[in-house]
């Protein structure tokens, strides 16, 4: 099981480094920002209003702080993968059942207030698509709560 466990939590880490969601106006995309952007920061080249095409000039660019729901996922996600290495059975798979449930509470709430943000700044004309990296992220997370709470009696 630790093994098992310590394979799971690493994918969820390296979820982060891939496509996580899509902004889109219409037809066109506008950005695709990965978990590890989530999470640091990022800036982005607004379109001119006359043409649709990034401007060069420093006042187009918009910036985007590190998300602390993101932020959350890292430590959760780096939290598990120590216990799964360190701690010893059964009292790991009750740590890693609850923060599963955490992981996975917290992603949603992330998705929630993304798309909420989305519908509030964009007046309807903006969507946001959730990628790979968010879809593996949750199956990560249901993965590791399902494991443990029917495996948590077994050693290996």
């Amino acid at each position: 099981m630790r093994k098992i466990n310590a394979i799971v939590f690493a994918v969820g880490i390296i979820a982060l480094l891939l496509p996580f969601m899509e902004v889109s106006c219409g037809n066109n995309t506008l950005m695709v920002v990965t978990g590890k952007q989530l999470i640091t920061g990022f800036s982005v080249n607004l379109p001119s209003k006359n043409t649709g095409q990034p401007q060069n000039s420093r006042v187009s660019q918009q910036k985007f702080r590190g998300n602390k729901y993101a932020w959350g996922l890292l430590a959760l996600l780096v939290l598990s993968l120590l216990i799964a290495i360190f701690v010893k059975f059964p009292i790991a798979s009750y740590l890693l059942v609850l923060l599963s449930a955490l992981g996975a509470g917290l992603l949603l709430l992330l998705r929630s207030r993304i798309l909420q943000r989305a519908a509030a700044r964009g007046a309807g004309l903006i969507a946001v698509r959730f990628r790979e990296g968010f879809w593996l992220l949750l199956g990560v997370f249901s993965l590791g709560f399902l494991i443990n709470l029917f495996f948590r009696g077994r050693k290996d």
